[in-house]
C-alpha cells in the first residue's frame, strides 16, 4: 500500500510538472507569433462623420488624419462621406447613411499574415483588398445576410434593404458565403442575395455601369495615393526643415562662443610669450655673468 501511494504522488508530480512546463514553453515560442494591430487612418471626410473608437462607447466627430484601431465603428451622415487607409493598399471608402465597423485589422511579423474585417451594418461600401502575400491572410467584408472573402480585389457592397444585399466585383475575384449556399465571383459580375433564398447565378455587370465604377474607383485610389504622397512630403520638408534649424541652432551657438574661445587663445599666447621672454632674460643674464678669480669665490657682476 505504501509502494503504491508513493508512485501515485510521484505520477502526480510529473503530470503537473509536464504541464507547467509545457504552458511555460508555449509562452515562450507561441508568444512572439501573436498578430500585432495595425493603424487604420482616417484619410478622408466630407460633411459629417462619426466614430466610435474603442473602449468608448460614445461617438466623436471624425477628422482627416486620425488614426483608428480594431473594433472602430464608423458612422455617416447624409450626403457625407468616409475614406479610410490602412497596410498602405487597403482602402475602404464608406458612402452616405452608413454604418461599418472595422472589427479585424492585424498583422503577423513573423509569418507575414495579415487578417482583415469590416462589418457593414447598413448603407454601402468600396472596399479595395491589397494582394495577400500568405495563404493565411484573409480580407473579409461581412454583411448580415452574407460573407465575402477577398484576394486582391476591389468590390462595392450595398444593403439595399434589411432582407437584401448586392455585391459587384470590378477587379480580381471573391467568394461569397450566405444562408443559400456558396459561390465563388469573378471579375465584372454581380449578384443580389435575399434572406431565405438560395443563392442565384452571378450576372454581369452592364458595361456602363462597369465603366461608371471603374471609373468612380479610380478617383477614390487617386485620391488617397495624392493625400498620402503630400503627406510624405510634408513630412520630408519638416524633417529638412529641422534639420536647418537644428544646423543654424550650432552655428549661432558657434558664434556666440567664438570671443571667448578668441579671447582666451590670446591669453594664452600672451602667458607663452610671457613665459618665453622670462627664459631669455634669465639666459642672458647667465651669459653677462662674470667669474673673478682670487676673491675666494664667485663674484657676479651684471652689465
Amino acid at each position: 500500500m505504501k509502494i503504491f501511494l508513493q508512485t501515485f504522488l510521484k505520477s502526480i508530480v510529473c503530470h503537473h510538472l509536464f504541464f507547467c512546463l509545457f504552458w511555460l514553453l508555449s509562452f515562450t515560442f507561441l508568444s512572439p507569433l501573436c498578430a500585432e494591430d495595425v493603424e487604420i487612418k482616417l484619410v478622408k471626410i466630407k460633411g459629417e462623420v462619426k466614430v466610435r473608437i474603442p473602449p468608448s462607447k460614445e461617438w466623436s466627430t471624425g477628422e482627416e488624419g486620425m488614426l483608428l484601431k480594431k473594433g472602430t465603428s464608423i458612422k455617416t451622415g447624409l450626403n457625407s462621406e468616409a475614406t479610410i487607409l490602412w497596410a498602405e493598399e487597403n482602402i475602404q471608402k464608406i458612402y452616405p447613411l452608413t454604418i461599418v465597423t472595422i472589427k479585424n485589422a492585424e498583422y503577423s511579423p513573423q509569418t507575414g499574415d495579415e487578417n482583415s474585417l469590416t462589418l457593414i451594418e447598413k448603407g454601402k461600401l468600396y472596399a479595395k483588398a491589397k494582394k495577400l502575400r500568405t495563404p493565411e491572410s484573409t480580407y473579409i467584408v461581412e454583411t448580415p445576410l452574407a460573407t465575402a472573402g477577398v484576394r486582391g480585389s476591389e468590390l462595392f457592397c450595398e444593403i439595399i434593404e434589411e432582407n437584401k444585399v448586392n455585391f459587384s466585383i470590378i477587379e480580381g475575384q471573391f467568394n461569397i458565403i450566405a444562408e443559400g449556399g456558396e459561390r465563388i465571383i469573378e471579375e465584372k459580375f454581380q449578384i443580389s442575395i435575399e434572406k431565405g433564398i438560395e443563392l442565384p447565378e452571378p450576372q454581369p455587370i452592364p458595361e456602363e455601369t462597369l465603366q461608371m465604377l471603374r471609373k468612380e474607383t479610380e478617383e477614390i485610389k487617386q485620391s488617397v495615393y495624392l493625400i498620402e504622397r503630400e503627406e510624405k512630403k510634408d513630412a520630408k520638408d519638416e524633417k529638412e526643415e529641422i534639420k536647418k534649424i537644428e544646423k543654424t541652432k550650432n552655428k549661432e551657438a558657434l558664434e556666440k562662443d567664438l570671443p571667448k574661445k578668441e579671447a582666451l587663445e590670446t591669453e594664452i599666447i600672451e602667458k607663452v610669450i610671457e613665459k618665453k621672454a622670462q627664459e631669455e632674460i634669465e639666459k642672458n643674464i647667465l651669459y653677462e655673468h662674470e667669474l673673478k678669480p682670487g676673491t675666494g669665490g664667485i663674484n657676479i657682476e651684471i652689465k
